[in-house]
């Protein structure tokens, strides 16, 4: 099995849950059966967009057989 990482910076806000959930998506689509990895370290806060997006996310990668992992998890939503 493959795996992609994504690193995402700064606040996972509106926009930044828009382009993080279109970047996954995209490799999604043309890839299957593969590792998911989204390191949150480098996120400073999370809102209520970001953690839809992450759902989202889980849930684009389960219908395309793929695992998803978060690492660097902390206290970082408002």
């Amino acid at each position: 099995m493959e795996a992609i990482l994504f690193r995402p910076q700064g606040n996972l806000n509106l926009k930044r849950s828009y382009q993080l959930k279109q970047i996954v998506g995209q490799l999604i689509d043309k890839t299957r059966n593969f590792y998911c990895i989204i390191d949150l370290g480098l996120v400073n806060k999370i809102n209520n967009f970001g953690l839809t997006t992450l759902v989202i996310v889980r849930k684009i990668s389960e219908k395309r057989g793929c695992l998803l992992y978060l690492f660097n998890i902390k206290m970082i939503f408002n």
